[in-house]
């Protein structure tokens, strides 16, 4: 593959980004309301949801 191993190991053990620690909230986020609601809210009502709950995002990146 060409990756050396300790190039290998350094993205192993890294700690996760903001940005990805910012995803996984919203992840989270998200499900949240999709179990809450019984699986009945689709994507314009989660957004909607948490943008009042003032949660900071794209709408874009509620989908990706």
């Amino acid at each position: 593959m060409g990756v050396s191993r300790s190039g290998y190991y350094k993205w192993l053990n890294r700690k996760p980004s903001e940005q990805e620690k910012l995803r996984k909230k919203r992840m989270k986020r998200i499900q949240h309301h999709f179990y809450a609601y019984k699986r009945r809210y689709g994507s314009d009502k989660i957004a909607t949801n948490c943008v009042k709950k003032a949660i900071p995002s794209r709408r874009k990146q509620w989908l990706a």
